[in-house]
C-alpha cells in the first residue's frame, strides 16, 4: 500500500536562506544542503507544497531574485500550481478557539498566517528555522496536527 504524499509549508526563513548561489554545497554546510533537499523534494513531487496569497507575498518580499535553480523551480511551482505538486490553502474561518490555542502554544503572532496555511484535515509539516515556532512545536502538533520541524 502506497502512503500518501505529505503536504508541507516552507517558512520564508528556509526559502530565504536557501536562496544563495550553489557553488560547493559541501562547503556551504549541512543546513544549506538540507534546505535545498526540502525544496528538491517539493520540486520532485515527494512533498506537496502548501501556500497562500499572504505567504507568496512574503516570499516575494524576502526573495527578490532567485539565485539558484532550486529556488527558481520552487517559486515557479507555486506561481502556477499543478495537482500533486502545490496546493493553495488558508484555514478560514479562524475561530476564537484557534486564536486561543495559538496564544496558549506561544506561537509567534506575526507568523499565524504560516500556521493557517499549514492547517489541513490531515497532518502536515511546517518547515522552519524560526526559534519561537520550533519551541511551540509540541503544543501546535497536539492542537492543530501540524508538525513543526527544521529542514
Amino acid at each position: 500500500m502506497k502512503s500518501a504524499i505529505l503536504e508541507c509549508v516552507v517558512d520564508t526563513t528556509v526559502l530565504q536562506k536557501a536562496n544563495a548561489p550553489i557553488t560547493d554545497a559541501k562547503k556551504q554546510g549541512k543546513l544549506f544542503r538540507q534546505r535545498l533537499a526540502v525544496l528538491n523534494a517539493i520540486n520532485g513531487s515527494k512533498l506537496i507544497a502548501l501556500f497562500s496569497e499572504r505567504l507568496m507575498q512574503e516570499y516575494r518580499e524576502h526573495v527578490h531574485e532567485p539565485r539558484n535553480l532550486v529556488v527558481t523551480e520552487f517559486l515557479n511551482l507555486i506561481s502556477s500550481p499543478r495537482p500533486g505538486k502545490a496546493l493553495k490553502n488558508y484555514k478560514t474561518p479562524w475561530s476564537g478557539q484557534d486564536r486561543s490555542n495559538v496564544k496558549m502554544c506561544r506561537f509567534p503572532s506575526h507568523d499565524v498566517h504560516v500556521l493557517r496555511t499549514a492547517v489541513r484535515p490531515n497532518r502536515t509539516l511546517l518547515i522552519t528555522e524560526d526559534g519561537p515556532m520550533l519551541k511551540s512545536a509540541d503544543c501546535i502538533l497536539r492542537r492543530f496536527d501540524v508538525k513543526i520541524t527544521e529542514p
